[in-house]
């Protein structure tokens, strides 16, 4: 019986990475090293992933009009679903059900991005608009609606930032152009670790200064 269950283990894993090596074609562009696990759905056609992308099992990527896009080194646990659209719900004239996509305002379909070396935990649910910073952890089972700045640890439904990632924001933003993560900006970039209320751990404040 051991034998027999060890045979259907590595039966389901060949399925499964023939079925990856076809599926990922299917995306509007990819890079190397994409790893899909099973029982994911994806709208590809609007779904541009990076290098070095592993998206864990029972994924749900839809987006009918807006873009979905992955940088490189991103890691997706189990269960993650990103949405960039919502349905029209002002008019009085018409069923929700019966608006067409082409009837949609700008603002009810945006763009999801999500930059380099992110880890994204279980269970998390992204909506339309999101930017997620480089280098950041996005916590199990957040609902993340608003940006996530670089190098940030979200937790929470609607997440809160809750500490940063480094001690010294000067040392990240430095660790983060040696590693070729971030361009060397344009402007010269100051930043500053500011306490949050109540004693709470500070977070990172980055300015803008003209060279």
């Amino acid at each position: 019986m051991k034998l027999i269950g060890l045979l259907i283990i590595f039966y389901d894993r060949c399925i499964n990475a023939v079925k990856r090596m076809f599926l990922t074609k299917l995306f509007k562009q990819h890079g190397k090293n994409v790893k899909i696990s099973k029982n994911s759905f994806f709208s590809y056609s609007n779904i541009t992933v990076g290098d070095d992308v592993y998206i864990g099992p029972n994924a749900m990527f839809l987006s009918s009009i807006a873009k979905i896009i992955i940088g490189n080194k991103v890691m997706f646990g189990p269960n993650v679903t990103i949405i960039t659209g919502d349905h029209r719900y002002d008019r009085q004239d018409v069923c929700m059900y019966d608006i067409s996509d082409a009837e949609k305002k700008e603002e009810n379909d945006q763009d999801v991005i999500i930059e380099d070396d992110v880890w994204v935990g279980a269970g998390v649910i992204i909506l339309k608009g999101v930017r997620i910073g480089k280098g950041s952890v996005i916590g199990a089972g957040s609902v993340v609606v608003k940006e996530v700045p670089p190098f940030s640890i979200f937790v929470g439904s609607p997440p809160i930032r809750t500490w940063p990632r480094f001690e010294d924001c000067n040392d990240a933003l430095k660790m983060a152009q040696l590693a070729r993560l971030m361009p060397e900006p344009s402007q010269t970039k100051t930043a500053a670790c500011i306490s949050g209320p109540d004693g709470a751990i500070p977070f990172c404040s980055t300015e803008f200064k003209k060279r």
